[in-house]
């Protein structure tokens, strides 16, 4: 994915959720717009309290685009219920 897919993502009406995993395996919940924001090279993932459903951030997160090895949509209703917000 690039720039512009991350920003089409940002912008759906309603948002979903979706999950970013990486090359190495890791992998960053994005539950709100807010808490992402897509630079030219890079991404950025804020990462918030552990069960909050509020777009602020405790860390964060840049992920250069050559590391996004796939992107998957969250079912909303499970993720606040589920969900281990960071690293999973």
């Amino acid at each position: 994915m690039v720039r512009d897919d991350f920003v089409a993502l940002r912008r759906r009406e309603p948002f979903l959720p979706f999950r970013v995993t990486l090359t190495d395996g890791r992998r960053y919940d994005v539950i709100h717009p807010q808490l992402m924001m897509a630079g030219g090279r890079d991404l950025f993932v804020g990462i918030p309290r552990n069960g909050s459903d509020q777009p602020i951030f405790e860390h964060q997160v840049w992920i250069p685009y050559s590391d996004i090895k796939q992107v998957d949509m969250l079912d909303a209703d499970k993720l606040l219920k589920t969900r281990d917000p960071g690293l999973v």
